[in-house]
């Protein structure tokens, strides 16, 4: 029997929405945090050569770097975008955003030693996005730009607002284990970068 590359025809997906680890101790949230730096940091390198880094250049007080890489599984494509910022201060963020055309999306960040997901489900309200109307044209006057742009703000706040009663409740942005990082792993072992154009 052949041997099959990890996540190749692994119809499984990785999360499911709303569904987390059950409560995990130090040690298990430590050894995720440091699986998922490591994830993060070694694509980068694989990729660094399609990776697009900006060196305090769009904010001036961090390094950040990013790859975009496409994964196929069957008859799903995951878009996978991999970043890694570096604060002034010393403070670092890691993240990997998941997302299936037409489906769920999946954002894990490494926050205070611990790797958590924010799950959108597909066809949720908002998709967390800014809602058409609320978008700023080119041939605006003044006064609509400027309305539009304080609706656009109040949709933020309130988009944070439910993000962190979602936490608080513990219905979303919960803690994920190594398990679930070694599956974020096997698919990005099969990612690959395309050009865009």
């Amino acid at each position: 029997m052949a041997h099959e590359q990890p996540g190749t025809n692994n119809q499984e997906k990785i999360a499911t929405v709303g569904q987390f680890a059950e409560r995990l101790s130090k040690e298990e949230k430590a050894q995720a945090a440091a699986d998922f730096d490591d994830l993060v940091q070694e694509t980068l390198l694989q990729f660094a050569g399609e990776a697009n880094t900006y060196d305090h250049t769009v904010l001036t007080d961090r390094v950040k770097s990013s790859v975009l890489l496409y994964a196929t599984q069957g008859e799903r494509t995951v878009t996978i975008l991999t970043e890694s910022t570096t604060l002034d201060d010393g403070t670092q963020d890691r993240m990997i955003s998941l997302r299936e055309r037409g489906g769920d999306s999946f954002r894990y960040h490494l926050e205070d030693g611990v790797v958590r997901r924010f799950d959108t489900p597909q066809g949720s309200e908002s998709q967390r996005k800014i809602p058409k109307e609320l978008t700023i044209g080119r041939n605006l006057p003044p006064e609509e730009a400027y309305e539009r742009t304080l609706a656009t703000v109040d949709h933020l706040k309130n988009e944070l607002a439910n993000q962190k009663l979602e936490r608080q409740m513990g219905i979303n942005d919960q803690p994920v284990d190594t398990h679930e990082v070694a599956q974020l792993r096997e698919l990005l072992a099969t990612a690959e970068y395309r050009e865009l154009y």
